[in-house]
């Protein structure tokens, strides 16, 4: 059952927590703020590449060069937070320091220049706050967490969501680049090797388990998903939940690996900074799809940084997808300065009628979630402007990664926005959506948009509601009041004419 009612953001200033990851690639801040128990809402997000994992070869010693390109990187990140009373920084260091033999020269002079002390995890703890960060956003089952990183590769797996081996493998993409990819474009005999040295470390590994989903992190995973969505024009344009199928990462890999490092950083939806190396990063998850998921990755936005600040806040992990639809729903609206209360009742009143109808329609909890989303913000396109307020919803909740909700339930949860005015899709929309949703997923999307329609008037006019005996009919109550079509609601027989076209039920209105 979906929990009527979303946390309550809290009101002023919160508190702030800001993660600096130094990767092997990059190096990246990210601040949060901690709205209460609805979790962290991203306030600011920079980033900068001075490539500490360059100096994996060789000695594996960062050298003084790379020492002074990390630590001005990271002075330049933290000039950029402006001044806080509330904020507290936590600094990591992953695989290029920790493999690093003069890491602790780079770790002083971080002190130092940067006046700021960072903590070098192991390959085990990297993997367990990439799988705490997952976790902030899916509900995990028996599932497996990669987080493929510039010079390491952590795989975790979960049984019954708790975290119950952590993995680290010397599978990084800068780590690789190096090693096999001596030319550009690389050739053919290097990719091979390549993938065959992947394949080879994976097989050590244990099979995932049967029905496991297998969620990827990484800068890599996400530009992936950008350009996959740019070629293939997606509707929707949040990477998280994108799915990289086995076909598609090899039809990835059939341009890329052929293109020079110039071409690639013109190739829609790629960091030009990441050019380089998406060719090893791109087989890498290749051979982990194959290994591990025939049915394809699915890319998660969130990550080790938003691990890592979830601990810090002491966040309790969610108890349910639908709790954490409520989060996302909280962190949205305060993102946009928008009132939720009108759409925690619409969704209470939508949650009664999905238990009513959904055994009649063959829908489940999947459907059940994508309801509740669409119903908690589907409203909130008001804050751009209320004419056609529906298909500004529609575009918030597109760009927005909803936790909680596959890529399928998000698609049926903005399509259910964008008709819970009780006007059909536009033909443009279906046409453009057919990419993500099947022509059956469609009509389900539209009819999900009527119960929207049809919960915001019960809601509005105060009418409570019934299935008649044969379950074929909608009767709606009058509380208080005689049995006749209330004046609040001139088009009551456009609204009768749209649930029986969308839902196949007659609605009747009675004392």
């Amino acid at each position: 059952m979906i929990p009527r009612s979303a946390p309550t953001p809290q009101e002023g200033r919160l508190p702030l927590v800001a993660v600096v990851d130094i990767g092997s690639n990059t190096i990246r801040l990210v601040e949060y703020e901690v709205v209460g128990r609805a979790g962290l809402r991203v306030v600011r997000a920079f980033k900068e590449v001075p490539r500490l994992g360059d100096a994996l070869v060789g000695d594996g010693r960062l050298g003084p060069e790379a020492v002074r390109r990390g630590c001005r990187a990271v002075r330049r990140l933290l000039a950029r937070l402006p001044p806080a009373p509330r904020r507290t920084v936590v600094a990591v260091a992953t695989s290029a320091v920790r493999d690093a033999p003069d890491r602790a020269e780079f770790l002083k002079q971080l002190r130092t220049t940067a006046g700021l002390s960072a903590r070098v995890l192991t390959g085990e703890e990297e993997g367990r706050y990439a799988a705490l960060g997952v976790a902030g956003a899916w509900q995990l089952r028996s599932d497996l967490v990669v987080d493929l990183g510039g010079g390491s590769m952590q795989v975790v797996r979960t049984r019954r969501g708790r975290l119950t081996e952590s993995r680290s493998l010397p599978l990084g993409t800068v780590r690789l680049t190096h090693r096999f990819l001596e030319h550009d474009p690389p050739r053919e005999r290097e990719t091979d090797a390549l993938r065959a040295h992947v394949a080879e470390a994976l097989a050590r590994l244990p099979d995932a388990p049967r029905g496991a989903r297998v969620f990827v992190v990484g800068g890599t995973a996400r530009a992936l998903a950008r350009t996959s969505m740019e070629l293939s024009e997606s509707p929707l344009r949040t990477v998280h939940g994108h799915p990289l199928g086995t076909k598609e990462l090899k039809g990835l890999a059939s341009v890329l690996r052929t293109m020079p490092e110039k071409r690639r950083r013109e190739v829609p939806g790629l960091d030009r900074s990441r050019a380089q190396v998406i060719v090893a990063g791109l087989l890498t998850l290749g051979e982990v799809a194959e290994r591990f998921a025939p049915d394809g990755l699915t890319v998660s936005a969130h990550g080790i940084r938003d691990g890592i600040a979830q601990e810090t806040a002491r966040l309790p992990p969610a108890d349910s997808a639908a709790e954490l639809v409520d989060r996302s729903a909280v962190l949205a609206a305060r993102s946009f300065r928008f009132p939720l209360e009108h759409g925690e009742e619409v969704a209470a009143r939508a949650g009664e009628l999905f238990r009513a109808v959904a055994p009649r329609l063959g829908w489940h909890e999947e459907e059940e979630l994508a309801l509740h989303a669409g119903a908690l913000l589907h409203d909130v396109g008001s804050v751009i402007d209320t004419w056609q307020h529906a298909l500004h919803s529609a575009y918030i909740l597109r760009h927005t990664a909803v936790g909680g909700l596959s890529r399928r339930a998000t698609g049926l949860a903005v399509l259910a926005v964008a008709c819970h005015e009780g006007e059909p899709l536009p033909e443009g929309w279906r046409r453009r959506w057919r990419t993500v949703l099947s022509e059956e997923e469609l009509a389900t999307a539209e009819r999900l948009g009527a119960l929207l329609f049809l919960s915001e008037r019960l809601t509005g006019l105060g009418l409570g509601f019934r299935l008649s005996r044969g379950r074929e009919r909608l009767i709606l109550t009058a509380r208080g009041g005689a049995p006749r079509k209330p004046r609040a609601e001139p088009r009551f027989d456009r609204l009768e004419k749209h649930i029986r076209r969308t839902l196949g039920l007659g609605l009747d209105l009675r004392a």
